[in-house]
């Protein structure tokens, strides 16, 4: 499996949004605090979680409730950035 550097994802994710002019930004937790960021990612995930089951989108609602959980998992247990992670 390749290893990903939580830095890259963060930097591949938000790097679009940081690139468009401030009032159009979204907030943007700061590289270096991965819990706010995962909490940040697991409140998104749970808006998209319910417009799927709202729309009777089992699996799709499914898939997102496992994103959130993760997401959860890593707000409240982070590793620091630049650490890898293997899948």
């Amino acid at each position: 499996m390749r290893k990903l550097a939580r830095s890259d994802i963060a930097d591949h994710l938000y790097a679009p949004l940081q690139q468009a002019p401030p009032q159009a930004r979204p907030h943007l937790p700061s590289s270096g605090q991965a819990a706010e960021t995962a909490r940040y990612i697991a409140d998104l995930v749970a808006e998209m979680e319910s417009m799927a089951g709202t729309a009777k989108l089992e699996m799709l609602a499914y898939f997102l409730a496992l994103a959130r959980m993760e997401a959860e998992t890593a707000a409240r247990t982070p590793l620091p950035l630049g650490e890898t992670v293997t899948r």
